[in-house]
């Protein structure tokens, strides 16, 4: 799960304690966490256009700052 909102439901003991499975929370993605991405990401075939549910052109910036403020979208990304 990736972004803000939504719900996580899970059994502790089935989900994560046998799993071993880490879960991490944090509102910032800093820039080690991102540099570790690409690589997991290759590795295990996820679909990185799956992640974003919005793309932007630069010249739409505005609207897409606006956008996270009304809490009603996911995870954006500006094109080039």
């Amino acid at each position: 799960m990736v972004g803000e909102g939504g719900e996580l439901r899970l059994d502790v003991s089935a989900d994560m304690l046998r799993k071993q499975v880490t879960v991490m929370g944090s509102w910032t993605f800093f820039t080690i966490i991102q540099a570790e991405c690409a690589p997991f990401m290759v590795d295990r075939k996820v679909d990185g256009d799956a992640v974003f549910s919005d793309r932007w052109l630069f010249e739409d910036a505005v609207e897409a700052y606006r956008r996270p403020d009304m809490q009603t979208t996911g995870k954006g990304v500006f094109v080039f």
